[in-house]
């Protein structure tokens, strides 16, 4: 009996998490980091902010949810089995639920006359349950139709924590050093389902894990004055240590010589995995209660290898996954308007933009993945003094995601391309809280 088993959608983001945080006016205007101070939460922004603070001390909480999203994907599929001829060939892929929730906690205080230190932490949840069909119809060596049909959870977790600390060079400059330690695990749950004319032949799950721990070293320099503000933030990229396990099994009915269950891990593994980074900008009041700001940057270029654990046949093999990270570079700017003396409201656009290419080989097949995302985020919200030491951040903002994919594999008796265009459009809504004292 023929069968075809081919992971359409393993590893493939269907979507991205939401881009900001609710951290202030800096990060509601377009997602500023350089410029415009958010008291504690530039632990986590251009650490040479943290001088700028108001008070002694100062504490902040935050959390965005979406709250309502639009969905739209299409593609093709190109498919060739050595002796069997090939139809037509269809792919769908249903609208699936996501959750995604992220938030920060910051605190940062002024030590004496010398400088002010600041720390943050920043946890964050993604989960999404796609569901896809590939099918193919044959019309030799048989006629009909073969078809396999994955559903799929994927979970992904991003521990973030800042140590920060800002220091007062001259009246009008500022500096700041900031360390960041990040942990990010991701696991996918797959089942798969294989038919010929409708009738079930194989059936099986996989899980699929990686850990990563990384950190990044970063210096930010300001200048500031009544009515402007110039700053930039140098980061050293990332280094970290990662690890992939895969657990997989099928039972397979047609033939049960074929059925396997299989699982291994790798150890740690220690690479450089993100380029050094620029991000620069500008704040000008125009008016007493008027002011815009710009900001762009841009990430060096990186090839990385991580090792990986592939399945071949009935057996596994310890692999190298090659991966190249290119084109990123981000572009945000927005407004602030000052209504009273407790009301400000502010607004932005945000873009990214991100290019990955990832290549694997065991010894029976190699396959190829090619994924950039254009990433556009309007926001808008309000910062309210609720009391003279106490500060209320609301805004709500849309993600517009533009995801292109192209996915290849190749072996001895077959090949498969599949080209997918997806977009998201994510509405969300986010609080902050900021306490002086």
């Amino acid at each position: 009996m023929y069968r075809i088993n081919i992971a359409l959608l393993s590893g493939v983001l269907l979507f991205i998490a939401p881009a900001l945080y609710a951290a202030g006016v800096g990060s509601i205007m377009g997602g500023l980091s350089t410029v415009v101070p958010d008291g504690p939460f530039d632990a986590s922004r251009n650490p040479a902010l943290l001088p700028l603070l108001i008070k002694e001390h100062s504490i902040g909480y935050d959390a965005i949810s979406p709250v309502h999203r639009s969905y739209d994907a299409s593609g093709n599929l190109a498919a060739n089995i050595t002796g069997i001829t090939i139809g037509d060939t269809v792919l769908s892929i249903e609208d699936f639920d996501i959750i995604a929730v992220k938030g920060a906690l910051s605190y940062a205080s002024k030590v004496g006359n010398v400088g002010t230190f600041g720390v943050a932490i920043k946890p964050q949840l993604t989960t999404q349950t796609p569901t896809g069909e590939f099918s193919i119809t044959v019309t030799n060596p048989f006629s009909g139709k073969l078809s396999s049909q994955q559903k799929i959870e994927q979970i992904e977790t991003n521990n973030e924590i800042y140590l920060a600390y800002g220091i007062r060079f001259a009246q009008n400059v500022t500096a700041g050093i900031q360390l960041s330690a990040q942990k990010k695990y991701e696991c996918e749950r797959n089942l798969s389902s294989t038919y010929q004319n409708g009738s079930f032949n194989a059936g099986g799950g996989k899980i699929d894990e990686s850990w990563q721990y990384t950190g990044m070293a970063s210096m930010g320099l300001l200048y500031h004055a009544d009515w402007i503000q110039t700053g930039i933030i140098l980061s050293s990229g990332r280094y970290g240590w990662h690890r992939h396990a895969l657990s997989e099994n099928e039972s397979n009915q047609s033939d049960p010589s074929e059925s396997f269950n299989v699982s291994d891990s790798t150890s740690f593994h220690g690479r450089y995995c993100e380029g050094p980074s620029a991000l620069v900008g500008i704040y000008a009041k125009i008016t007493p209660t008027f002011a815009f700001a710009v900001e762009g940057g841009y990430q060096i270029p990186l090839e990385y290898t991580n090792n990986a654990i592939s399945r071949v046949e009935n057996s596994i093999e310890e692999i190298d996954e090659d991966i190249e990270i290119k084109n990123v570079y981000v572009v945000g700017g927005g407004i602030s308007y000052t209504i009273s003396n407790s009301l400000t409201f502010a607004a932005g656009l945000h873009y990214v933009n991100f290019h990955r290419n990832s290549t694997q080989a065991n010894s029976k097949e190699k396959m190829n993945r090619n994924f950039e995302l254009q990433q556009y985020t309007i926001t808008a919200g309000v910062d309210l003094l609720l009391i003279d030491t106490i500060h209320a951040i609301l805004f709500a903002s849309s993600d517009i995601q533009n995801i292109a994919m192209e996915f290849s594999t190749t072996s001895s008796n077959s090949s498969l391309t599949m080209n997918l265009d997806i977009t998201n459009v994510l509405y969300s809504v986010g609080i902050g809280i900021v306490h002086h004292f």
